[in-house]
């Protein structure tokens, strides 16, 4: 017989091992100049997969002691299994979280053959590889809608559920059932995992994927537990709180989420922000059940008053509040797409943010109710659910199409993730009662019709940037106003992941989560205008102006700009960047004409920076003329962040001429920021090989 103490012992040592070694790589990994740390990636895979398998056993023997669950289906249909146990000693479950009206209500059928943008996307341009799920079981690949092998399984996986092939449908039905039609019906292959082992296997996969769908969560809050007889209400918050500290909790996952997308810029995890607000445990004086003191899921008796019920704010549970992913609500259908703000309604079920720390989640909302799409109970079989899980890929499946359109238009290079992530929360649709973001629709609902006319406008009346901030910049970009419709200015980064909180201490744990922040401000004579804000202090009242020191998207909104004004954008940092230079993204719309970021002092026109050859393939030439008797600094970036090279001229006038080798560095997007006294000019360029 197996002692618990002994077996908690036993795995403790072992993972303690598994941690050092593993930080111990990181640390070293981290500065290689990789686009993306494929090496990194692969190994931190490698090292998860250890823990998460000494996780589950540990999970599992104690369960056995405990009379815990360890897999089972709710009353609503959805499917839970256990992964492993917090710092508490409680069980920590993962539990699911259950398409012409979808695709319609985030317009992405504007985005099809006859549209009206006169495009013709449908996935088909994405190679293998490129997008994935990981959800409770295996899709049914042999449904007529997948037809040709679409469907690849890449783990162990040898069940169905009615959930991942809804899901999967959502994402990529061909159309055979034209009701069913997924948002990218002609993506030639999509990768399927179940979700047991989710953070390994995104981290050895995350190198060449563009986009995944997560449509479950961490079950936190109240349970209907239908397995026993009576059926009976359970909590699952720690022994003695009234409220679960999952929800809102920056806990490892998310943190091993934000590094491994911090690692691979242009991977994009798309998450459900789950259904619990419905989910509100029996009526005060009825019997439940919760954890007692020794782990035991028990007879509490009545329920007494002050327990929370998960129908109000901050019910978002763990890695759904990770930073560098995008988190989904769910809307009641608009067959026509959004009209005005009164018209999306947030349905009652979709849970609502902040995070403990009080940055905005969801970051977007998409049509969640009464889907229609594939089920695994036959080849031909459909079926109709509701739910963020519905809602999720709904948005991961159009964001498909983004990159594609992104692609075509771009020498079939992609956008980074926090481009992607700035092009869809900068052009949704704004929803609920007050402008500006809110902590139960997030930034709005998707616009796919929006967001492909900001590509299709990229150099005339939008601009789209990925740019490098160093340490002490300052970057400038003037714009000219269309006058006819207000100026969006959004940014996003990629940050480095933070240290997760103990679940010990993870009730409401105010701690920031940010770790380089970014600010985005814009001047016109002597108006400014500052970024929108939220008080998680006062979750229901409206976004304000003000300094955003929590999210890594922040968006300045000039509602009414005057017709061939000049607006100056400026983004800078606070405090001192980690890890090095930080890459971040921007989009700004309603301006006319394109803009290149500049500073002051030296205008670009003075200074006449050229970079070539551009693509670069064994060397890049920078050329610049300095006007002035001044330092001057070059320096050649990766999209991570990381200088690879460096020049430095203390004190320098006239022509700047000089050349980087760039043979041994692997094909990718890189910036040159050239340092003119204490102002900065970056430019990109793409290395092929």
């Amino acid at each position: 017989m197996i002692h618990y103490c002994g077996l908690t012992r036993f795995v403790w040592c072992i993972l303690c091992v598994a941690g050092l070694n593993y930080h111990a790589l990181y640390a070293q990994e981290i500065i290689r100049p990789n686009v993306t740390n494929s090496a990194f990636l692969k190994e931190n895979g490698a090292a998860l997969l250890d823990i998460s398998s000494l996780n589950r056993a540990n999970a599992f023997a104690i369960a056995k002691e405990k009379g815990w669950k360890t897999f089972g289906e709710s009353s609503d249909g959805n499917i839970f299994r256990l992964q492993r146990t917090d710092d508490r000693g409680l069980p920590v479950y993962y539990i699911t979280t259950n398409n012409v009206i979808a695709a319609g209500t985030t317009r992405t059928t504007k985005l099809y053959t006859g549209g009206g943008l006169g495009l013709s996307l449908n996935g088909s341009s994405i190679s293998a590889g490129k997008v994935a799920i990981w959800d409770s079981e295996g899709v049914l690949a042999s449904h007529v809608e997948f037809a040709g092998g679409r469907i690849e399984v890449r783990d162990k996986t040898t069940t169905t559920a009615v959930h991942s092939t809804h899901v999967a449908g959502t994402m990529i039905a061909a159309g055979v059932n034209a009701i069913a039609r997924g948002m990218a019906f002609g993506l030639p292959k999509l990768y399927v995992f179940n979700f047991d082992n989710d953070t390994p296997e995104m981290s050895a996969n995350a190198a060449t994927l563009l986009i995944s769908n997560h449509s479950y969560g961490t079950a936190a809050g109240w349970s209907q537990n239908t397995s026993v007889t009576p059926e009976r209400w359970e909590f699952l918050g720690a022994p003695g709180e009234n409220e679960d500290y999952k929800f809102g909790y920056y806990d490892t996952e998310c943190s091993e989420w934000d590094k491994i997308c911090y690692n691979a810029p242009y991977y994009l995890p798309v998450k459900s922000a789950g259904n619990s607000r419905t989910v509100n445990g029996p009526a005060i004086g009825e019997n439940y059940y919760r954890y007692n003191a020794s782990r035991v899921m028990s007879n509490a008796g009545p329920r007494p008053e002050g327990i929370s019920s998960n129908d109000s704010y901050d019910n978002i549970s763990t890695y759904g509040t990770a930073k560098n992913i995008l988190t989904v609500g769910a809307i009641n259908p608009l067959a026509n797409g959004p009209y005005t703000a009164a018209n999306i309604r947030l349905t009652t079920f979709s849970s609502w943010g902040p995070t403990d720390d009080g940055r905005i989640k969801p970051d977007l909302v998409a049509d969640g109710v009464r889907v229609t799409s594939t089920s695994n109970a036959g080849n031909n079989s459909y079926t109709i659910l509701s739910g963020t899980s519905m809602s999720t890929p709904n948005v991961s499946g159009s964001l498909i199409l983004l990159q594609e359109l992104y692609s075509q238009k771009n020498g079939n290079n992609f956008m980074r993730s926090a481009t992607l992530k700035a092009l869809a929360i900068g052009t949704a649709t704004d929803a609920g009662t007050a402008e500006g973001p809110d902590y139960s629709y997030g930034w709005g609902l998707l616009n796919m019709e929006a967001a492909a006319q900001a590509i299709l406008d990229n150099g005339t009346r939008a601009k789209i940037a990925e740019n490098i901030l160093s340490q002490g910049d300052q970057q400038f970009l003037e714009v000219t106003a269309t006058g006819t419709s207000p100026i969006k200015a959004t940014i996003c980064w990629t940050d480095p992941e933070a240290v997760a909180i103990s679940s010990l201490n993870g009730l409401n744990n105010r701690t920031p989560r940010l770790i380089n922040d970014l600010d985005l401000r814009a001047v016109h004579g002597s108006e400014s205008y500052n970024p929108w804000v939220l008080d998680p202090a006062n979750p229901a009242a409206a976004a304000i102006r003000g300094d955003n020191t929590r999210d890594n998207v922040e968006q300045v909104l000039i509602s009414n700009p005057l017709a061939g004004a000049v607006y100056r954008f400026k983004v800078s940092h606070k405090g001192q960047l980690k890890r090095g230079p930080q890459a971040y993204s921007i989009l700004i719309t309603g301006i006319n004409g394109d803009s290149n970021f500049s500073t002051t002092g030296i205008s670009n026109n003075e200074l006449n920076m050229v970079i070539y050859p551009v693509p670069a393939k064994n060397e890049i030439n920078v050329s610049a003329n300095i006007p002035e008797n001044t330092s001057v600094q070059v320096k050649l970036i990766n999209i991570s962040g990381q200088v690879l090279y460096q020049d430095d001229r203390s004190a320098f006038t006239g022509i700047y001429q000089h050349q980087i080798n760039t043979s041994s560095y692997v094909a990718g997007i890189y910036f040159i920021v050239l340092k003119v006294g204490n102002k900065s000019y970056t430019k990109k360029f793409i290395c092929t090989k």
